[in-house]
């Protein structure tokens, strides 16, 4: 079922009026390193409707309680938690079908086959049972652990509430201890997290969409969140109904991956040792900027950038940079390019690299 495009969609220029109204961390960041994600079944639609309504007062508060305890508390749905709360079958049928199919029913799809296959996830995420999310963010070990025994305090005074799975998180900090910008390779990030239209982040070259002009421009709003223009137009995509609904909320994913850190050290000495004679730190730092396209200072060859649904190819600062974000649904072509992939050759005996573009549309 589609539904019909709203004329009441926001613009950018609405969202700065609407930021209390919409989630922390999904326009405004959460800079609190520690965080505590809790999987819940509800049993009871009506007690699980008043948990919400008391979980509902810890979402971006800010009273001198939230200050005292340092945490804050996300919530998100799958679609078998909004029907267990008594959400009507209109409005279910209303959510696009990656939504209401759920992960799992996409496995095969998006490559989650043989070991990745859902059969072996844990805590039954992805299943039937899995019916909402409460995702605590806070500043210490200590801090984590007392908002999950207040939470944790609620759910057992309603009662109808299982806690199905807990996920830890934790973000890297800098080395000097400063912010939560690394990540399990060594490398900054989020670098290339796009500005939002209307958003409180600056925005800078590179980061949103590039105009025909070579300018840069934030992305629409209506890309993050739910009832705002986005880049397909005024009218947005599908969004749930009724309005209340949909204004102002968005699509959370979340997969446990796994990274093998110890494995990409090793690729690191065995190809500097190959492409330079040299396994030491200086040419292992170049391999892996070579790589993922971290250091412009570490003789990089080649850039790529996603987060637009085109193509170009221009210079950014003296190297070749590729932007591609393919399968997307933008009518707009930049370079007369729309629907494409990218194919990389690299020779390290001449350390000639060749990309071509595959047309698909």
């Amino acid at each position: 079922m589609s539904a019909p495009p709203f004329p009441e969609n926001l613009t950018g220029a609405d969202l700065k009026d609407n930021l209390h109204d919409i989630q922390d961390n999904v326009v405004a960041p959460i800079l609190m390193r520690y965080g505590r994600h809790i999987f819940v079944k509800f049993h009871d639609g009506a007690n699980a409707r008043a948990w919400l309504r008391a979980l509902y007062q810890r979402v971006n508060l800010r009273s001198s309680e939230h200050e005292a305890r340092k945490f804050t508390v996300n919530i998100a749905f799958t679609y078998e938690g909004l029907k267990a709360l008594g959400l009507s079958q209109r409005s279910l049928d209303s959510f696009p079908e990656a939504f209401r199919v759920g992960m799992r029913g996409r496995a095969p799809a998006v490559g989650d086959v043989g070991p990745h296959a859902p059969e072996h996830w844990e805590g039954g995420l992805g299943g039937p049972d899995i019916h909402a999310m409460a995702w605590i963010r806070t500043d210490s070990d200590e801090g984590r652990e007392e908002a999950m025994e207040i939470l944790r305090a609620e759910m057992e005074a309603l009662g109808g509430i299982e806690i199905r799975f807990v996920q830890d998180t934790k973000a890297l900090a800098h080395e000097n201890g400063i912010g939560s910008e690394g990540q399990h390779f060594g490398y900054a990030d989020p670098i290339s997290q796009p500005a939002i239209e209307g958003g409180p982040a600056p925005h800078h070259p590179g980061d949103g969409v590039l105009e025909a002009d070579g300018t840069w421009r934030p992305v629409k709003p209506g890309e993050f969140l739910l009832g705002y223009e986005d880049e397909v137009g005024i009218e947005g995509t599908q969004a749930p109904e009724p309005q209340e609904l949909r204004l102002n909320g968005t699509y959370l994913v979340f997969r446990k991956l796994y990274q093998d850190v110890a494995a990409f050290r090793r690729f690191l000495v065995s190809a500097a040792t190959s492409l330079y004679g040299s396994d030491d730190e200086d040419h292992q730092e170049l391999v892996a900027a070579k790589l993922l396209g971290r250091l412009a200072a570490a003789d990089v060859d080649l850039t790529l950038y996603g987060h637009i649904h085109s193509y170009s190819h221009f210079e950014n600062a003296g190297m070749p940079a590729h932007i591609s974000g393919g399968g997307g649904a933008i009518p707009e072509k930049f370079d007369d390019i729309g629907r494409h992939f990218l194919v990389v050759d690299a020779d390290p005996a001449t350390q000639r690299l060749d990309v071509r573009v595959v047309r698909v549309d």
